[in-house]
Formats: C-alpha cells, sequence, structure tokens
C-alpha cells in the first residue's frame, strides 16, 4: 500500500510538471514561430516535502528571449479511494534577466528581485522574493533531435544539480501561511533540479499519419465564479474515466500572480456515464474524487447535435448542469459547480 501512495504522488507530480512544460513551450515559442533558429530554457525544481504536510513542492522557469515565467505548484495525492490529487499553482510573468545560466550550466541564478511585490505600479500583493542559485552534481548530456527520417532538428541539453539560497512565498493561503526555508521554515534549504535548453536549427519533420482517438467529453464553465470541470473517457468503453476540477482566482485580486487550484483523478468508467449515441444526458459522479470532491452533477442538452470535421469528426450538444458537486480546497470555502452552461461532445474516426 505505502509503494502504491508513493507511486500515486510520483504520478501527480509528473503529470503536473508535463503540464507545465508544454504551457511554457507554447508559451514562448509562439512569439517566435517564424524564426530560422529558437533557443529557450527550462529549469525544474523539486518535488520537496512542505514541513510536515501532505503537500510537496515544486517550481518550473521556463525562458525564451527577454521573457520568462516561474510557476511554483503545492501538490498532495490522496491516500484513499481513488487517490484523487489537489493542486496549488502561483504562475508569475518574468524580464527574462531573473533567469540566467552560464553557457555549460555549470550555474544559473534565478533571482525574481521585487517582480513578485510589493504592492505597487498594478500589484495589489506582495509574494516574496526568490533568490536561488542552480549548482551541478552530474556533467551536461546533449542529445540530438531527429525525424524519423533521420533529419536533425536539433538539441537538448540537460544538466543535474541543487537549488540553493532565498525561497520565500507568501501564499495569502491560511493553510500553508508563508512557504521559506529561511530559519525553522517549512522548505529545505537544498532544492534537486534539473535544467535544460533547448535548440530548434529551424528544420520541421514531415508530418506523419492522421489519428483520432474516439473519446467522449463533458466540460462546464463558470466564467464570473472561475470554476470549471472536464470529464473525458474512451468512446468504446475502455479504460478509466480523467475528471479534472478547476478554480482560478481574478486576477484583479491576485496580481501580480495568477492562482490556481485543481483537483486531478483517475477513476473507475462509472464516475462519468453518458448517452454516447444522443449526448443527451451525461452524470459525474463526484464522490469518485473522495475527499476533494463530493456530490454529483447532470448535463442536459438544450440544443441539438452539431457535427463538423472530415477524416476525425466531432458531435457536440449544448446544455446545463446542475447538481451538488463540489470541491474541497485546502484553506479555501467549498467551491460548488452549480448550475452551469456545458458542452458534451464526442469525437470518433468518420
Amino acid at each position: 500500500m505505502q509503494r502504491l501512495r508513493r507511486n500515486g504522488a510520483r504520478r501527480a507530480v509528473a503529470t503536473a510538471t508535463l503540464g507545465l512544460m508544454l504551457t511554457a513551450i507554447v508559451w514562448v515559442l509562439a512569439p517566435t514561430a517564424q524564426a530560422a533558429t529558437s533557443t529557450f530554457f527550462f529549469l525544474n525544481a523539486g518535488p520537496v516535502q512542505v514541513g510536515t504536510s501532505p503537500y510537496k513542492m515544486s517550481y518550473t522557469v521556463s525562458k525564451g528571449g527577454s521573457q520568462a515565467s516561474l510557476t511554483i505548484s503545492l501538490t498532495r495525492v490522496a491516500t484513499t479511494g481513488n487517490h484523487p490529487s489537489e493542486t496549488h499553482s502561483y504562475s508569475f510573468g518574468l524580464p527574462g534577466s531573473d533567469f540566467t545560466c552560464t553557457s555549460t550550466f555549470s550555474s544559473c541564478t534565478l533571482n525574481t528581485g521585487t517582480n513578485l511585490g510589493p504592492a505597487s505600479a498594478g500589484k495589489t500583493r506582495n509574494y516574496g522574493k526568490i533568490d536561488q542559485t542552480f549548482k551541478p552534481t552530474a556533467a551536461a548530456k546533449t542529445t540530438k533531435t531527429k525525424c524519423k527520417n533521420g533529419t536533425v532538428t536539433g538539441s537538448v541539453t540537460t544538466r543535474a544539480g541543487n537549488m540553493t539560497g532565498l525561497f520565500n512565498l507568501i501564499t495569502f493561503n491560511s493553510f500553508f501561511g508563508t512557504l521559506t526555508n529561511a530559519g525553522n521554515g517549512k522548505i529545505p534549504d537544498r532544492i534537486p533540479a534539473t535544467v535544460t535548453k533547448i535548440f530548434s536549427n529551424g528544420k520541421v519533420c514531415p508530418p506523419g499519419p492522421s489519428t483520432c482517438f474516439g473519446s467522449i467529453s463533458l466540460t462546464a464553465f463558470d466564467f464570473s465564479g472561475g470554476v470549471n470541470i472536464i470529464a473525458s473517457k474512451a468512446l468504446n468503453g475502455t479504460g478509466k474515466a480523467v475528471i479534472v476540477f478547476g478554480f482560478t482566482e481574478p486576477a484583479s485580486s491576485t496580481a501580480p500572480a495568477g492562482i490556481s487550484h485543481s483537483i486531478f483523478l483517475v477513476a473507475p468508467l462509472s464516475a462519468f456515464t453518458a448517452k454516447a449515441k444522443t449526448l443527451a444526458t451525461a452524470t459525474i459522479n463526484g464522490n469518485a474524487g473522495s475527499p476533494f470532491l463530493t456530490g454529483s452533477t447532470t448535463f442536459t442538452a438544450q440544443q441539438p447535435p452539431q457535427t463538423f470535421g472530415t477524416t476525425c469528426k466531432t458531435t457536440s450538444r449544448q446544455g446545463q448542469v446542475s447538481g451538488n458537486l463540489a470541491a474541497h480546497f485546502d484553506g479555501l470555502a467549498v467551491k460548488p459547480l452549480g448550475n452551469q452552461s456545458a458542452s458534451l461532445s464526442k469525437t470518433f474516426k468518420a
């Protein structure tokens, strides 16, 4: 059982890290899509234990040109039931000068200065400061990136090491308080880390064969309240259901940070049921995400189906969800999904 819990924690952290890296890659590459070559950098630090709490902390820095971004994530995994994970994320935009590395990754520095605050110039809060230095514990490794036909498209260089120095994050969450490694803080003085450099020479691999994964998904958003839920599973009735509940705090209250909270769940198919043929109704059983989720919500279609696509088609129906499904985040009030506009869709090969 203990090994299962550890594996669950690793999966949650790996999923969160992968998601952050993919988001950052899109963010960095978007402004330079027309460039012949591009170079961008990543720093992935953690995860490390947050004091005696069930949470682990990790952070990711991405940099492209004169801009950088920092995301700090706090994640816990339930030890019972379907082992859902709960994550609290703090994201900041930074000038590229806040994160610098030598050409060989013999040293890197992350110094946010006053860019996590203070409360001035449109910044409503002061989140503290990070001033840490990367020192390697292993040699750098470089591998070429290639297409299936052998064309070299660039390279990836990585180096493992540790981050040391000041870490001080004021979370504005009563459960976490201030996370710091100063004095008797909750964060270790040494955080394992990996730095990565991804270089693209501008060459593009030829497109591969098109694929179509049959799936059915329910999505509901409350833009005014900042809550949303997404449930998905394979259309052929195999595998498991994936459910994600999210809550984003109003940016006007959290600047310069963007603060989001999410619950991620891989559950039996019975946690998400839907009329796949007509897309008339669907139900999400939030209790499958206990202790972080409770209740249930049911989708009822209110519009006729619409189909688009050629090789891979998608049919969707607009409607509304209603019920008592709610999320229970540490340090926050209960977040009910309520009655919201929603969409139920299925994707299939034509």
